[in-house]
């Protein structure tokens, strides 16, 4: 990289720094007032989950600062003459400004390593937090190790396998406790069908019995067994984990474990929009960067003022969120393949950004 690459991708990452770092400490100074009752119940934990919702601002405060750092570079290289001696040295400025991008693309890949390996883990933290009550963490279902479960008092349901448009289990098991929490009967059976209500029938079924005063185990086989385990097929079909709490290689494997027809196709359409999304979302750096870079120069070199500049920037980059957020919700709905219109919003940022970019004046 050249001496004035250096210098203008030492001056937009310093900028676009600052700028989030005054984000963060804004967003966490408003968010320690909203809870303050959880800072007085205890202040470790309460700054401990104020920090890991601060996470979430993440991937939308650094596209953020970016666009307010490069247009502030820009505009302060512009003032101070320096796009004019770039211009003058006979340096093509389209590829003076390359390093900005270069730049801005190493951002968004360590943006994706941070929100897959840091972002994800702190929701997942959240969603468990200790403050939840029993009552609430047992009405969650969940899907883990490749299986579905579902816990309801003295009961804990799961299944390899479940086909919501079927209502049919494969591969079950039910544990069943007494009131001090220990085993007194395991009911393993090749499928289960919900029946109605909350009950469910088992085809092949193999129970047995642990009673804590009596040495051994009770055994028995049924061919037909009906349950009342206190759970719908509705309960299941909730149990595949928000999107948002799953890495890229548990989302893709969610995926694969989950062919259609084990699943409904705006369940499947949600996992597939998550994981192109996943993909796609930390690219919104490069492509807000590229779209805010004819901001930082042509706006201020025609005598507009930096806030106006500015201002711009940000309403294009208020459209390009509305069009991704309005992509998100078509390919949520399992219509289309729910990589066509999220791919179509990012390729076509890209176009308008390589046209506005090809547009610079030498």
């Amino acid at each position: 990289m050249s001496i004035l690459g250096r210098y203008l991708v030492g001056e937009f990452l310093l900028s676009s720094s600052a700028v989030l770092l005054g984000l963060l400490v804004t967003w966490l100074a408003s968010d320690s007032l909203r809870h303050l009752d959880e800072l007085a119940g205890g202040a470790a934990g309460g700054l401990a989950r104020i920090a890991l919702t601060a996470l979430d601002v993440l991937p939308y405060g650094v596209p953020l600062a970016c666009i307010i750092g490069v247009v502030w570079t820009l505009a302060r290289a512009v003032r101070s003459r320096e796009i004019t001696a770039i211009r003058a040295g006979g340096i093509p400025l389209q590829r003076a400004l390359l390093p900005l991008l270069g730049s801005a693309l190493g951002i968004a890949l360590g943006l994706a390593l941070l929100t897959d390996r840091v972002v994800v883990p702190g929701r997942v933290a959240l969603s468990e937090a200790p403050g939840e009550s029993d009552e609430s963490r047992d009405a969650r279902p969940r899907f883990l190790a490749g299986r579905h479960w579902f816990a309801r008092g003295a009961s804990l349901f799961s299944m390899r396998e479940f086909q919501a448009a079927r209502g049919l289990g494969h591969d079950v098991t039910v544990l069943r406790l007494d009131d001090q929490g220990r085993l007194v009967e395991r009911i393993d059976a090749r499928e289960a069908r919900h029946v109605a209500g909350e009950t469910w029938e088992f085809r092949d079924a193999r129970i047995r019995g642990f009673d804590p005063g009596k040495p051994g185990l009770a055994y028995r086989e049924a061919e037909v067994l009906r349950l009342d385990l206190g759970l719908d097929e509705s309960d299941l079909a909730r149990a595949l984990p928000a999107a948002q709490e799953l890495s890229l290689h548990r989302l893709t494997r969610a995926i694969r474990e989950h062919p259609p027809d084990t699943l409904d196709a705006r369940g499947r359409a949600a996992l597939q929009a998550a994981l192109h999304g996943r993909l796609l979302e930390p690219l919104s750096v490069v492509l807000l960067v590229l779209l805010a870079i004819p901001f930082g120069l042509g706006d201020v070199e025609r005598g507009d003022s930096l806030p106006r500049a500015l201002l711009l920037a940000l309403v294009w980059a208020l459209g390009f969120w509305v069009a991704w957020a309005t992509a998100v919700f078509i390919a949520q709905q399992g219509v289309v393949p729910p990589f066509v219109p999220l791919w179509s919003v990012s390729l076509g940022a890209l176009a308008i950004g390589l046209w506005r970019y090809r547009r610079i004046k030498e």
